[in-house]
């Protein structure tokens, strides 16, 4: 805002405050204004903020210097909200959570891209901001019906504008999986890029500089039960030339496809391909061998 200097930066963060504690005045007070006034629902069921519900709070507001559109581009600047509309806006932060035993039923058949964090855990703030990031470019909600097929906190499906590419990303606290509908080579590696540079880009822009980040698939084997994940690394070794189909981790655990279908994870008809290229993708040694 060139026009503005902010002698107090608290101001901004009140207005924030300010959203944040109404958004849970609302989920405590479900019925609250709701038959009458759209932009509350939207707010409470899909975290769309819009200048009219701005305007519930003029503190700190002065016509010709700070505006509810100002407030909206300095947190558009800041990755903390994405503008869907002229005057609408998508704060992640404040999207439902969804439960995990309901994550399932949006993930996509095949082997999903695992981008697990080294630390254990994702930064706090960072799977939000990815997905501000990426609703400010290319890609958007999609949508089913007039409605957002998937929109939570902690899961959502993206189209791509202009294309047929469609994502999912769920965020499980150590890990972000990734899953491509009708996925191909060439997709994957473009996805794999762009959410690698975008999650890159996240940790910049929120001064975590020294978060490492590895690709990952899910392992079934019994050593694996504590971490579920298990890094594509060069010492992954992928065994693709018997009828078993196998898979040894880092872990050592020699793991069948089938087992892994089982668990209801991926698909073993789908999943050596996609973790072929995963390696691929990676400029790997990964062989394929008989076991």
């Amino acid at each position: 805002l060139p026009q503005t200097v902010f002698c107090d930066p608290q101001v901004v963060l009140t207005k924030v405050t300010e959203l944040v504690e109404y958004y849970h005045k609302i989920l405590c007070n479900p019925e609250e204004g709701m038959a009458v006034e759209s932009d509350l629902i939207n707010f409470r069921d899909h975290g769309m903020v819009s200048v009219e519900l701005l305007k519930k709070f003029p503190k700190h507001y002065k016509e010709g210097l700070f505006t509810p559109q100002d407030l909206m581009k300095l947190l558009v600047s800041h990755g903390a909200v994405a503008q869907m509309k002229d005057d609408e806006y998508l704060m992640p932060a404040l999207l439902p959570h969804l439960d995990p035993d309901q994550v399932a039923q949006f993930r996509e058949h095949g082997a999903p891209l695992m981008i697990r964090f080294i630390q254990g855990y994702i930064p706090s703030g960072l799977f939000c901001h990815f997905i501000a990031l990426l609703l400010s470019s290319a890609w958007k909600v999609c949508m089913e019906r007039g409605k957002p097929s998937c929109l939570y906190h902690n899961c959502i499906r993206l189209e791509q504008s202009g294309s047929s590419n469609i994502m999912t990303l769920i965020d499980m606290f150590s890990y972000i999986e990734v899953h491509v509908h009708e996925a191909s080579y060439r997709v994957c590696k473009e996805i794999r890029a762009l959410v690698t540079c975008g999650i890159k880009s996240a940790c910049t822009v929120l001064k975590y500089h020294n978060v490492k980040l590895e690709d990952a698939f899910l392992c079934g084997g019994v050593r694996c039960s504590s971490d579920p994940t298990s890094s594509l690394q060069l010492e992954i070794l992928i065994i693709a030339c018997t009828s078993e189909r196998m898979i040894l981790c880092k872990q050592k655990c020699l793991t069948r496809l089938a087992d892994i279908s089982d668990n209801n994870t991926i698909q073993r008809s789908k999943s050596i391909h996609c973790i072929v290229t995963l390696c691929s993708a990676l400029h790997t040694n990964a062989g394929c061998t008989e076991y």
